[in-house]
């Protein structure tokens, strides 16, 4: 069964793989092109936040996904429904964590002073 699951999670998985083929770092490349500034590196947070919040989104609609198939599959047993409305409130406190640290992290860089297009904006 664990092999099974982790043969599913790679094929899951490996589109992101591609994903990360971007290019995390913008600047500092041959010599023609400029040292890297504070723009940059918030464009750099930029893309590594959007691959996170990316996997992060894929691995909660997974998780919710199986806690469907677990609460159907339960029969009306009590202690599967509660294990599946366990996992549940896990997936969610994790995904609004996500994206609160987002907003924190959006709002320190604003209040930087970098005014280009932030996260999942751009």
């Amino acid at each position: 069964m664990t092999k099974r699951l982790a043969i599913i999670s790679l094929f899951l998985f490996l589109p992101m793989a591609a994903y990360a083929a971007i290019d995390i770092i913008p600047c500092g490349g041959p010599p023609p092109e400029q040292a890297c500034g504070f723009n940059d590196l918030v464009k750099m947070a930029n893309n590594i936040v959007k691959f996170l919040i990316t996997i992060g989104s894929f691995a909660a609609a997974i998780g919710f996904a199986y806690v469907g198939w677990l609460f159907v599959m339960s029969g009306g047993d009590p202690s599967a429904r509660s294990k599946a409305k366990g996992i549940f409130m896990k997936i969610v406190i994790g995904f609004v964590l996500m994206f609160s640290a987002w907003l924190l992290v959006s709002l320190i860089i604003k209040m930087l002073g970098y005014q280009g297009p932030l996260f999942l904006g751009g």
